[in-house]
């Protein structure tokens, strides 16, 4: 069977005032105008991974982050990271090092 559940049109009572896409609560006319119309990011505030919703930011979370401890230890700071990756690059923010080439 299918998990969609039908909505009628009075159902969707909150309309955006940008493009007219009509949602059925505040959160989600919300969630689409920060992120469809005024470009918002939500940045992780473990790797600072930048994700164009919540909705990601916490999946991102959950996924990367949850269960991890933060025992890779910054000797420059003390800031810890679940992963050496992760701890590497926030080196790079003390040492200034680019190892990347732009093109």
């Amino acid at each position: 069977r299918n998990s969609l559940k039908h909505v009628t049109p009075h159902q969707l009572r909150f309309i955006c005032d940008h493009c007219n896409r009509r949602f059925a609560d505040k959160t989600k006319l919300r969630d689409h105008i920060e992120e469809k119309h005024l470009h918002k990011t939500y940045q992780c505030p473990i790797c600072f991974k930048p994700s164009k919703n919540r909705v990601g930011l916490d999946q991102h979370i959950r996924n990367v982050h949850k269960g991890r401890p933060n025992n890779k230890i910054c000797h420059h700071c003390g800031k810890g990271f679940p992963t050496k990756v992760q701890l590497e690059s926030h080196i790079r923010t003390h040492t200034g090092e680019r190892p990347f080439i732009c093109e």
